[in-house]
């Protein structure tokens, strides 16, 4: 990593047009389209924050070689993520995203060329499309997106596309107050961005120029080769270009993490209201990027933490006091609180109902917060999650502190990449007198996590603790150390799902019925068991996770789905028993059947990774074991003619074991077991990770062929 400027401001911003399809339609070996050439100029003008402008232009000239290119140029949504890797969380009801408030596309002009070398203008129909998302207001805001459809292009053209956006940085100048107590506009959004050079298509030719006025305060950071090729210092402005030739389509690889090997930027910007004079001194300094995100995320913890800590008695602050008697009443000996504190998230997760607050966004619903009332009522409000357990927290003397952090998929927290503080969940840091440490992922659905339990993109991380003095403390001057701690990570042996089934096949019937049991232990726990519990699903992971056992197909009958918690702590062991039944599984052409066995094997796979020409290296979710076993019962003797094949894998990436016997004359087990030994697995050695995905594939699509005997 390299830092170009650290004084004399430069930044830039590109916007990646190609989001109108979704990154799946591209991870198989299709190429859709190859980037002939791309130039971007991006100007950035201003000094202030309400007059700071980006001035983007870009022209871009596309051969679409396939249905998929066809489909992602042929519809353009502008503005467009500049950073194709980033990953939200937050709760469904926000539909967080790269949502840009009052931009305006100057002009927006496209030409096709047809194979035989002429051109043509492209036909162009413009809409407007408006977005609900909940903005840095705390309500729904009025956004928009423009849409460009090209309805004459076809396969084998080259697209020429040129357009220029005007980007404000804070989109509300009629809002002018105080950056640090009340913010507005695109400031989330811009203050701390990446720009990666690659995209998912391959780029022949790829210009980067960014013009940045003189004056301005911001920092350039590149990473992974991405130095300009030059610097031109003028009277009025900085200059920096990029040249690249050949850059692969790779950023959606599978199992990729982009920002460890691709080149890109990291730019922040840093608006003259950001300076301060340290109490009592006449030194100035810029207000490091951290506390504008914190404000807007901490300080609606003040009220809480100030009634607490003066003994306020109100409505709402006895409702969460009686809470926290009547769930810990019988807890004796606690010289840290942990303890009751862990059995009062327990009950938050067990017994609360989640209220999404739809009306609060709309401004429909204009009531208080009423966090009392609602405690009472064991019902926790999306506007309240963080509150509730600050206020159980402090009361009960843990603090916490809360914990930035990044998922470890795509970026990791540092004190100049701060853009998930402003929008994407953060975790709460409670630290006991004796120093012990426990992570709170406070939920967001009926769904909820115990203590220190965290999905795998959490884990092994990095987080910056921040505490409310470290910014809002005016005798001295803003803290700058970056405080952190590594959130706990756990091993092959914790991570474990177990899936056994006992089958009934009914020939003459042709139904088939299963009673199973599910054994899920820690990642598998805290990623599985929400989804049997109230059909949670996190929409960040491979599909897969969120895959029942019983789902087959849509004539799947479940009679029977209980969920038993078994530990609340670490490794978070959970039950799962099930009954269905299927009628459509058994096919029959004379005196042969065949019963499916589609998908009755989901291990977590990527079913179309290319080894032709991997770029990066390959992550895994975690570490862990997964099995299947099915004994599979014919009411009648059967011969078997085919069933799935035996295999014995075992290599760097993992082990996979298939078998599949003929106990008796009626009676067949199969069974799987694959193995996660390896974190990473180098470009190089892809076909490692394939061979294992590709024979978990083939069985979860295969068959048992036999006949009846009499």
């Amino acid at each position: 990593m390299n830092k170009l400027i650290s004084v004399t401001c430069t930044f830039g911003l590109s916007f990646f047009i190609f989001n109108s399809y979704t990154t799946a339609q591209f991870r198989s070996n299709s190429k859709g389209s190859t980037i002939l050439q791309e130039d971007y100029n991006i100007k950035l003008v201003g000094k202030r924050e309400f007059f700071i402008n980006i001035l983007l232009s870009k022209k871009i000239k596309v051969k679409i070689l396939d249905s998929a290119g066809l489909k992602a140029f042929s519809k353009i949504t502008l503005p467009e993520p500049f950073d194709q890797t980033y990953i939200y969380h937050n709760s469904e009801i926000r539909n967080s995203g790269f949502f840009i408030s009052n931009f305006k596309v100057g002009n927006f002009d496209a030409t096709i060329i047809n194979e035989n070398s002429l051109p043509k203008k492209a036909n162009i129909k413009q809409e407007t499309k408006k977005i609900i998302s909940v903005g840095i207001d705390g309500y729904f805001g009025n956004l928009e997106q423009s849409i460009y459809n090209i309805d004459n292009i076809k396969i084998g053209d080259i697209l020429e596309i040129n357009y220029n956006i005007l980007i404000p940085y804070n989109g509300n100048a009629e809002n002018i107050v105080n950056i640090i107590f009340h913010y507005t506009g695109n400031i989330d959004k811009l203050t701390s961005f990446r720009l990666f050079f690659n995209s998912i298509f391959e780029k022949e030719k790829f210009d980067l120029k960014i013009s940045v006025e003189k004056g301005m305060i911001a920092n350039i950071f590149d990473f992974n080769n991405a130095k300009p090729d030059s610097i031109i210092d003028t009277d009025k402005e900085k200059i920096y270009k990029w040249h690249r030739n050949n850059l692969s389509g790779c950023i959606n690889e599978e199992g990729s993490r982009p920002y460890l090997s691709l080149p890109y930027l990291l730019i922040t910007i840093i608006p003259d209201e950001l300076h301060y004079t340290i109490p009592n001194s006449f030194i100035e300094r810029n207000m490091p990027l951290y506390v504008l995100a914190a404000s807007y995320r901490e300080r609606r913890f003040l009220p809480i933490l100030q009634g607490i800590n003066n003994g306020v008695v109100t409505k709402q602050f006895l409702g969460i006091y009686e809470f926290i008697d009547k769930e810990t009443s019988d807890i004796k000996n606690d010289s840290t609180g942990l303890i009751k504190f862990t059995k009062l998230n327990s009950s938050i997760v067990d017994n609360f109902t989640y209220n999404n607050d739809k009306n609060y966004f709309l401004k429909e619903d204009v009531a208080q917060e009423n966090l009392g009332e609602y405690t009472s009522n064991n019902t926790l409000r999306d506007i309240s999650r963080y509150n509730l357990y600050v206020a159980i927290l402090f009361k009960l003397g843990l603090g916490p502190y809360s914990a930035y952090l990044v998922d470890k998929r795509f970026g990791e927290i540092s004190s100049d990449f701060v853009a998930p503080m402003f929008d994407s969940d953060f975790l709460l840091c409670p630290v006991t007198k004796t120093g012990r440490i426990s992570f709170i992922y406070p939920k967001k659905s009926r769904f909820g996590y115990y203590v220190s339990e965290l999905p795998f993109y959490f884990e092994n991380v990095k987080t910056r603790l921040v505490w409310q003095d470290d910014y809002n403390y005016y005798k001295d001057s803003i803290k700058e150390t970056f405080r952190y701690v590594i959130t706990p990570t756990s091993s092959l042996l914790d991570n474990e799902r177990k899936n056994n089934v006992m089958v009934n096949v009914d020939i003459d019937k042709k139904s088939t019925t299963f009673n199973g049991r599910i054994i899920l232990k820690g990642q598998y726990s805290t990623l599985i068991r929400g989804v049997y519990l109230y059909n949670y699903k996190d929409q960040t992971i491979n599909e897969l996770y969120n895959k029942k056992i019983y789902d087959l197909n849509n004539y799947v009958k479940v009679n029977k789905n209980e969920v038993k918690i078994v530990e609340r702590g670490f490794p978070f062991k959970s039950e799962i028993n099930v009954q269905y039944s299927c009628d459509s599984l058994i096919k029959k052409n004379g005196d042969t059947c065949l019963l499916s066995l589609k998908k009755w094997f989901n291990h977590i796979i990527y079913k179309n990774i290319d080894t032709s020409n991997r770029q990066q290296s390959f992550y895994s979710d975690f570490l862990g074991i997964d099995t299947y076993v099915y004994m599979v019962n014919f009411n009648k003797n059967v011969e078997i003619y085919s069933m799935p094949s035996m295999i014995n894998i075992s290599n760097e990436y993992g082990d996979l074991i298939i078998e599949a016997e003929k106990i008796d004359s009626n009676n067949i087990k199969i069974s799987s077991y694959f193995a996660t030994k390896a974190e990473v697995v180098l470009p190089n050695k892809i076909n490692l990770v394939k061979s294992i995905f590709n024979n978990i594939d083939k069985l979860n699509n295969s068959c048992i062929k036999f006949k009846t005997l009499n």
